[in-house]
């Protein structure tokens, strides 16, 4: 079983849309045996997946995965076979590992801007780039 983690700042956002969208495509193209999870580096335990993100998600047909926060643990560089943050900031505070690599990194389509406290336009606008970006993530893996 492959694990792919998604990291971001608050776990609200960015890395649970990557997840419902990574999720997703691998059950569009029947992959199985990846198991996909998000975390945050300052995330507040137990908190749902905002409400814009959930509906960015649903604009784009996806149905957002069950979700609370949880915070980044330094035992996820040994529990995840690739961790994939958000911004090139975020990997460097992870520390460089060769299962860790920003999103920009793998992708080349540079870091994943932060929505939070933003209007939906702005959602629908990560959701798009995180959507673009979780394909290119599995033709890279599969």
């Amino acid at each position: 079983m492959k694990k792919i983690l998604f990291v971001c700042t608050g776990n609200t956002c960015r890395s649970p849309m990557a997840e419902s969208i990574l999720t997703h495509l691998l059950k569009q193209r029947g992959i199985e045996g990846i198991e996909v999870s998000s975390c945050g580096l300052a995330a507040a335990e137990g908190m749902p997946m905002s409400e814009n993100a959930r509906k960015a998600l649903e604009a784009l047909g996806i149905t957002p995965k069950e979700h609370r926060t949880r915070q980044f643990d330094r035992k996820f560089v040994d529990e995840y076979n690739l961790i994939l943050t958000m911004t090139g900031a975020q990997k460097r505070f992870i520390g460089d590992h060769k299962n860790v690599m920003s999103i920009s990194e793998l992708t080349s389509i540079g870091d994943i801007s932060d929505p939070f406290d933003l209007d939906l336009e702005e959602y629908k606008k990560t959701a798009q780039a995180l959507l673009k970006a979780c394909q290119i993530i599995l033709d890279t893996i599969t």
